[in-house]
C-alpha cells in the first residue's frame, strides 16, 4: 500500500488533535458534517463483541500482583485490604468498556452499545473459572456473575448509581435471549427484564 505525503502526520495525531482537525474541516465545508458521521459510524461498528470479549478478557489478565501490592495496605486516607483492592483494580479494568457502551447509548448508537454490552458480559463471562487459582483475580472471583448484572442493568437503562445495590429496574431495552443462550448460557437470567 503507498502512503500518501501527510499520512503520517495523520497517523500521529492524538484523539484531542484528529477531533480539532475533524471540527475544523466541517466548519469549513458544509457537505462534510454528514460523510464524517458516516464514517464515524462505521468506525464504531467495526469492532464485534468477541473482539470486546477479547479485550475485556485482556484487560483483566494483565492486572498481576504488583499492581495489588501498590493499591493495597496502610496510605494516607487509611488501609485497603488485598481484597478491597482487587476489586477495585478489576473495576477499573473493565470500567472502559462501560463507558463506552454509555457513550453509545448517549450517542443513540443501541446497536453498537449491545455490542459492546455483549463484549463486556462474554469477557466476564470467559474469566469466570479463570479467576480461581490466580494470584491476583482470585481475590474478586465473584466479580464476573456480580458484575454481568451491573453490565446488564445499565444495558436495559435501570441501573442503580453504583453496582451490588438493588432497586426498581424500568427496562427500556432487553438482552437477547439468543445471545445469552448461546454464550453466556449460565447467565441465562440476564435474558430477562427484571435481570
Amino acid at each position: 500500500m503507498v502512503k500518501r505525503k501527510g499520512s503520517e502526520l495523520i497517523e500521529r495525531l492524538t484523539g484531542q488533535e484528529a477531533k480539532a482537525v475533524i471540527s475544523r474541516l466541517v466548519a469549513d465545508r458544509p457537505e462534510l458534517p454528514a460523510r464524517v458521521e458516516e464514517a464515524a459510524r462505521a468506525v464504531l461498528a467495526d469492532l464485534t463483541f468477541e473482539e470486546i470479549a477479547d479485550d475485556v478478557e485482556d484487560a483483566m489478565r494483565s492486572l498481576d500482583l504488583d499492581d495489588l501490592n501498590a493499591c493495597a495496605g496502610r496510605h494516607r486516607g487509611g488501609y485497603t485490604s488485598p481484597d478491597e483492592a482487587a476489586l477495585q483494580l478489576i473495576e477499573e479494568a473493565v470500567e472502559p468498556f462501560l463507558d463506552d457502551m454509555t457513550r453509545r447509548i448517549e450517542l443513540g448508537d443501541e446497536s453498537g452499545a449491545l455490542g459492546v454490552c455483549k463484549g463486556i458480559l462474554l469477557g466476564l463471562y470467559r474469566m469466570r473459572d479463570k479467576m480461581r487459582g490466580h494470584d491476583f483475580l482470585q481475590r474478586a472471583e465473584d466479580f464476573p456473575n456480580d458484575h454481568a448484572r451491573w453490565v446488564v442493568r445499565l444495558w436495559t437503562g435501570g441501573a442503580d448509581p453504583r453496582p451490588g445495590e438493588r432497586g426498581r429496574v424500568t427496562s427500556r431495552r432487553v438482552l437477547p435471549r439468543e445471545f445469552v443462550e448461546r454464550h453466556i448460557p449460565e447467565w441465562i437470567d440476564l435474558a430477562q427484564p427484571d435481570a
